[in-house]
């Protein structure tokens, strides 16, 4: 603007045009950007019209007067950026309120919004489950009918259906007590990183409830919840009502939370009953059948009648002064499939045993202990019988990967007699 009054004006800076040129720039900066530019345009305005460019004072005109002839127009620019300035500012604020109150009300609409879904997604789940609460008297029937099995392994292979079909959880876990431990049997839902223990001795709160004071644990009990220690959230004993013997232990690890309240308690307090009378009838069962002479296999003696032969075996050897050698074995399954399974594994057993053993030795099922089998061999030197133990885990090997699906195997020669040694030497080998 200076440039165009050096061009045409004169250079007397607009002086004599009335408004003011200047007037312009004040007033689009008050109006658009508020006081502070308003004010700032305002200075550099009265700076562009007044540096060495002062009006000279009339003859007779008062100082004063003159002050305020040339002070007028920069004040009234000065005067209207501050009112102009303020009443932006003003507008700025209350868009400012109205734009804060926008926000607030999109999100009480996305909060209502999600609310009313969380509420839909609630009320079916709640429609579901109330739906597979109507259990039918057929339902219950075939739930129970997955864990009526006349042998353990087939009761552990029906259990997680019978417990799915009940409770629908995420998580669970079966643990029997073995040697004063409740040790995992089968598992359900677990994952690598989780913290659940395995087993659980005396040490544990966990164990003193369930074995000890044979309770069914909750974690909506602030009691209960010290003893679980974040282990679960339902822990209950596997006990037969008949004998009061206690078998084990049923825990729920992790189950949706709609599903923890009275009626999952009751059904689940029904599962350690049902669970606990289907372990004890079928162990009766296996008890049975192991009492009678002979196994299904025909070659193999019960484990009833082991600990008298030894006996026997070790007294002759003693009186006789000949070697006498227990070798014991040990084979895990990577398959289950119950009854049959066993006898499948009985019958590998025997064909190698035939292979490798003498026709002398006795042969035992000793299931249920440390141990899966053992063969007393008269006559055997300790020495020998470790040969025979490695040769039958080399044969074992052989089968497994002819697909016999044999876990890690091991055994173990005991030295029954041996000339006039005075004690036993164990030495254990894994294959």
């Amino acid at each position: 603007m200076l440039l165009l009054d050096w061009g045409i004006g004169g250079g007397s800076r607009f002086a004599d045009v009335s408004p003011h040129p200047f007037w312009i720039i004040v007033l689009l900066a008050s109006s658009y950007y508020g006081t502070s530019t308003g004010l700032a345009a305002a200075a550099l305005s009265a700076g562009a019209l007044l540096i060495g460019n002062l009006p000279e004072q009339g003859f007779g005109e008062d100082h004063s007067a003159w002050l305020l002839r040339i002070s007028a127009e920069p004040v009234l620019w000065a005067i209207t950026a501050v009112t102009l300035g303020e009443i932006h500012s003003r507008q700025q604020r209350v868009r400012d309120e109205l734009k804060h109150e926008r926000d607030q009300a999109r999100e009480a609409a996305l909060s209502i919004t999600q609310a009313y879904e969380n509420l839909t997604r609630i009320t079916r789940d709640l429609e579901v489950r109330v739906a597979s609460q109507a259990q039918t008297i057929h339902t219950t029937y075939l739930a129970s009918r997955a864990i009526d099995q006349q042998t353990g392994d087939d009761v552990l292979a029906g259990v997680a259906d019978f417990i799915q079909s009940i409770m629908a959880p995420k998580k669970f876990s079966l643990f029997l007590l073995n040697n004063d431990v409740l040790e995992m049997i089968t598992a359900e839902g677990w994952v690598q990183g989780d913290t659940l223990r395995t087993e659980i001795d005396k040490a544990s709160p966990l164990y003193e409830e369930i074995v000890s004071h044979r309770r069914i644990l909750t974690i909506t009990d602030p009691k209960h919840e010290t003893s679980l220690a974040g282990q679960g959230l339902l822990a209950g004993p596997l006990v037969n009502a008949e004998t009061n013997q206690l078998i084990g232990m049923l825990k729920i690890e992790e189950l949706k939370f709609a599903d923890l309240n009275p009626s999952t308690l009751h059904n689940f307090q029904l599962a350690c009953d049902w669970i606990g009378m289907s372990f004890t009838r079928a162990r009766r069962v296996e008890q049975f059948v192991e009492s009678l002479c002979v196994d299904s296999v025909g070659q193999i003696l019960p484990a009833t009648l082991f600990d008298r032969q030894r006996a026997l075996f070790a007294e002759r050897s003693q009186r006789s002064d000949y070697n006498a050698s227990v070798l014991f074995l040990r084979i895990e399954s990577q398959a289950s499939g119950g009854s049959h399974r066993r006898a499948t594994i009985d019958r590998a057993i025997q064909h190698i045993a035939d292979r490798v053993l003498p026709s002398s030795g006795l042969r035992f099922s000793l299931r249920g202990t440390q141990w899966d089998y053992a063969i007393l061999l008269p006559d055997v030197h300790s020495t020998l019988a470790n040969d025979l133990g490695q040769r039958f885990m080399n044969l074992l090997k052989e089968e497994s990967n002819r697909g016999g699906q044999f876990g890690e195997a091991s055994y173990l020669v005991e030295t029954v007699h041996q000339g006039s040694l005075p004690r036993a030497d164990l030495k254990e080998y894994a294959a």
